[in-house]
């Protein structure tokens, strides 16, 4: 168990081959905490993983998306974590937001837009910086805040009015194409 023993600390990865070898070194410096790893990997993958996995290093492969088992483990004090070096958009963020789930997340434009001032950022080439943004959440009072924020950012997301913008955009783009 961790030092701060109100909280298991569980790790997760929304997405697969983000920059894993961050987390996994970054676990170093997180005794007692275990990542788990959501997303599918090839046992090459996890090959590799294992030679850069320091001693005593504990991590769980779930091999693939599972909501109900995900929902499970962010449920569990959990933080959802992600190293990515870029992503699309990230989903996972506004959805552990939305439950009032922490979130620990590279320093990237694209988190920044999503998250906001929800999240804590780190140098997403750096375990020592992943390792200290996941320490830095280990005040109950922080997780609370942290959860507050989290919740006000997810709000800015509305999935229906999302979809009639892409729904008009794709009309909008099949008359141009018609002509």
């Amino acid at each position: 168990m961790s030092v701060t023993t109100y909280f298991p600390s569980v790790l997760r990865v929304p997405t697969p081959a983000k920059n894993i070898a961050t987390l996994i070194r970054g676990m170093e410096f997180l005794p007692g905490r275990v990542l788990h790893l959501m997303s599918p990997m090839s046992e090459k993958s996890k090959s590799k993983q294992a030679k850069v996995k320091p001693h005593g290093v504990k991590i769980i492969y779930h091999g693939g998306f599972d909501a109900l088992k995900e929902a499970k483990i962010l449920a569990d004090d959990a933080l959802l974590v992600s190293a990515s070096l870029s992503e699309g958009f990230g989903l996972p963020t506004v959805e552990a937001m939305e439950f009032g789930v922490p979130v620990v997340l590279s320093d990237i434009p694209v988190f920044h837009e999503v998250a906001g001032p929800a999240a804590r950022y780190f140098n997403p080439l750096d375990p020592r910086a992943f390792a200290d943004a996941v320490q830095s959440v280990d005040s109950q009072e922080v997780r609370a805040e942290m959860a507050k924020k989290g919740m006000a950012e997810a709000q800015k997301f509305d999935w229906e009015k999302s979809a009639a913008v892409i729904l008009e955009t794709a009309k909008r783009l099949s008359k141009g194409s018609a002509k």
